[in-house]
């Protein structure tokens, strides 16, 4: 069972590398679907692709091992409410494509290797940056790194969601509020 609702949860995505706060309660899959919050108060586990998924449903996480990890990543964004597109090497997320401000949409990227997953995320500026387990804060990397450390890039894609916007709110605060600038919608 999960700790915190699908809603509270996806309230607290967050997309700024700079000010991650828990970096010693999250890991690369965290950081990639933004989710800086201590993995405790959502569920045990719940940085485990097909956890929240699991825990949501109430099933043991156990029964997902045989999917693959992009399948279980699927899972957890279908629970949360996450639309998923996978597009071509630093192809602008949808949403952003269309400047529909009232989705959040960022990029992603899936390396697998003989021994673990690992997940990174393009910024706003088209930078590539990652969160190596649960000890390191997030840093820039590159491709060609992750490839050196034994990883594989397996697949790029673009998550989205509607944002809603509180009635009393405008766009232009909301998005200060939300720390959304032009150079997001490029």
């Amino acid at each position: 069972m999960l700790k915190m609702s699908i809603e509270e949860i996806k309230d607290n995505i967050y997309l700024k590398e700079k000010d991650w706060r828990y970096f010693q309660d999250t890991n690369c899959y965290a950081f990639a679907l933004g989710l800086d919050i201590p993995e405790k108060h959502i569920c045990k586990s719940a940085y485990q692709p097909g956890t929240i998924y699991a825990k949501a449903s109430n099933i043991s996480p156990i029964t997902l091992w045989k999917l693959s990890v992009f399948e279980r990543l699927v899972l957890d964004l279908k629970t949360l409410g996450i639309s998923i597109e996978e597009i071509k090497k630093y192809e602008t997320p949808i949403c952003q494509r269309f400047g529909d401000l009232r989705y959040l949409s960022w990029s992603v990227l899936m390396f697998l290797s003989s021994y673990d997953f690992h997940f990174a995320r393009i910024n706003s500026n088209g930078k590539l940056f990652d969160k190596m387990g649960y000890d390191e804060l997030p840093k820039k990397t590159s491709i060609r790194k992750l490839e050196k450390k034994g990883y594989q890039l397996v697949k790029i894609f673009s998550l989205y969601f509607f944002k809603a916007i509180e009635p009393e709110e405008n766009l232009t605060s909301y998005f200060q509020r939300q720390k959304i600038t032009k150079q997001h919608v490029k």
